[in-house]
C-alpha cells in the first residue's frame, strides 16, 4: 500500500505533500469486475486502486509503472505468509480503474497525473464522505487554481464516489485533517463522534 515506506524505497522525501498539481482534468474509467485478494494479479494496467473492508474504502493507491496486478503480488504471497485466514481475506475487496487525463493535463507526466487523481480522491473520502482511510499523505488543503480541478469517475464506478469532483478556480480542496473526536467506526470505517451511531446502512 502506498506509504512513507514506498515514498523512503523509491528516492523520494518522506514528506511530501507537493504531489497534487493544483489544476487536474481526468477520468477514472472504473472497472466492473470486484477483485478479491487472490485474484487482484490478474489486472494487468495501471491505475487506481480502492481497498474495501465490507464494502467500504479504507485505502486509496495508484500505480504509474508496473501494474496493479504485479504491485500487489508481494502483498498477496506476504498475507499468504503470515497465514492470515481466508474468512479475514474475504473481508477485502479491491476497485480498479484506468486514469487518462484531458486537455492539457494529458500531456503532463503520469505520475504527476496519478498521484494528484489519488490525492483528490483521498481528500474526498476522507472530508466529505467521513471515510477513515489508512493513507498518510495526501491530507493538506491547497488551493485550486485555473482552469480548476474536474475528475469523472465513468465506468461501474464504486457507489461512494460521485460522477464528478469539480472544484473551481480559488476554491480551496478540502482539508482531509478530520476533529480528533472523529472516530472510525470498528466495523465499517466511517467516522463519527464519540458516541454516536454510524450512519451505515444495516448497522445505524
Amino acid at each position: 500500500m502506498p506509504s512513507l515506506i514506498d515514498d523512503v524505497l523509491n528516492g523520494q522525501p518522506p514528506d511530501r505533500e507537493m504531489e497534487v498539481k493544483d489544476q487536474i482534468q481526468a477520468v477514472n474509467t472504473w472497472s466492473p469486475t470486484v477483485y478479491r485478494i487472490e485474484t487482484i494479479r490478474s489486472v494487468s494496467a495501471t491505475g487506481i486502486y480502492i481497498v474495501e473492508r465490507n464494502r467500504n474504502p479504507v485505502l486509496v493507491g495508484v500505480t504509474w509503472r508496473a501494474s496493479i496486478g504485479a504491485r500487489w503480488g508481494c502483498r498477496v504471497d506476504t498475507f499468504r505468509e503470515l497465514k492470515i485466514p481466508a474468512p479475514t481475506r474475504r473481508l477485502y475487496t479491491i476497485r480498479v480503474g484506468t486514469i487518462t487525463g484531458t486537455g492539457p493535463w494529458r500531456y503532463r507526466r503520469r505520475r504527476d497525473r496519478y498521484e494528484s487523481v489519488e490525492r483528490v480522491i483521498v481528500r474526498y473520502l476522507l472530508r466529505v464522505r467521513r471515510y477513515g482511510l489508512t493513507n498518510v499523505r495526501g491530507r493538506r488543503p491547497f488551493t485550486v487554481e485555473a482552469p480548476g480541478i474536474e475528475i469523472v469517475n465513468a465506468g461501474a464506478r464504486p457507489r461512494y464516489l460521485p460522477g464528478v469532483i469539480r472544484r473551481a478556480p480559488g476554491q480551496q480542496q478540502e482539508a482531509a485533517a478530520l476533529p480528533k473526536a472523529m472516530r472510525p467506526c470498528p466495523r465499517c470505517g466511517h467516522r463519527r463522534a464519540p458516541g454516536a451511531p454510524c450512519a451505515c446502512r444495516g448497522h445505524a
